[in-house]
């Protein structure tokens, strides 16, 4: 029905244009048709038929009223969610710079440094008989030193250092350094001098000097 009032709608526009140039052309009954009756009469129409077409205007369908509901809780449920995200990713970020912060906290807990002189740590170890050294040992295995010394040779493992120029190319430790400064090892000149942080893993004999494992290059 909505459509029929929507043609007459049109036709009153039409036939008030038209009348206001030709009366006769819109008012086609009475002998005297003027331009103040055919403003009248169609506007009067025009003015019904656009009331009739918003009574008779067919309402939105349950289906469709429930599917835009649908749409709008779909939306405010994503803007939820990407908000619940953002604060998950939030917590994560947090909990993960916490646990790193406490992770290191604990390895500077963790690694005591028992000595800082190679020299000093030398001359104190040879002055102690067999029995002492091999008890001394005992304690000392694993423990963490820093030591610093001249650069006699790297290979793709280790870097061998010496403290004092030996006529037969000897040296005084070897310090194998941990996988992820493996790369560091192409920088070392030969000669040049280096501090190193390591674990004790191997004590000097006749046929070995002492070993670091674990090894970071300080400086």
């Amino acid at each position: 029905m909505v459509y029929v009032f929507f043609i007459l709608f049109l036709a009153s526009i039409v036939f008030l244009v038209g009348g206001l140039f030709k009366p006769s052309f819109a008012i086609r009954w009475g002998k005297n048709p003027t331009r103040i009756k055919v403003i009248l009469i169609y506007s009067l129409a025009a003015l019904c038929c656009l009331a009739l077409i918003g009574l008779t205007a067919p309402e939105l369908p349950e289906e469709q009223e429930m599917a835009n509901a649908e749409e709008v809780l779909e939306e405010e449920k994503m803007q939820t969610g990407e908000e619940a995200i953002d604060i998950e990713e939030e917590r994560q970020i947090e909990e993960e710079k916490a646990l790193s912060s406490t992770n290191q906290e604990e390895q500077e807990k963790e690694i005591e440094i028992i000595s800082t002189d190679f020299n000093n740590f030398k001359e104190q170890y040879t002055s102690l008989t067999d029995l002492q050294k091999d008890e001394l040992w005992l304690i000392i295995k694993g423990k963490y030193v820093q030591w610093s010394g001249k650069v006699h040779n790297v290979d793709k493992n280790s870097i061998r250092i010496k403290l004092k120029d030996y006529h037969l190319g000897g040296f005084d430790f070897e310090v194998y350094v941990a996988d992820e400064q493996k790369d560091l090892l192409l920088s070392i000149k030969k000669d040049s001098i280096i501090t190193v942080q390591g674990k004790l893993h191997k004590r000097s004999t006749w046929l070995s000097s002492w070993t670091l494992t674990e090894a970071i290059i300080i400086r």
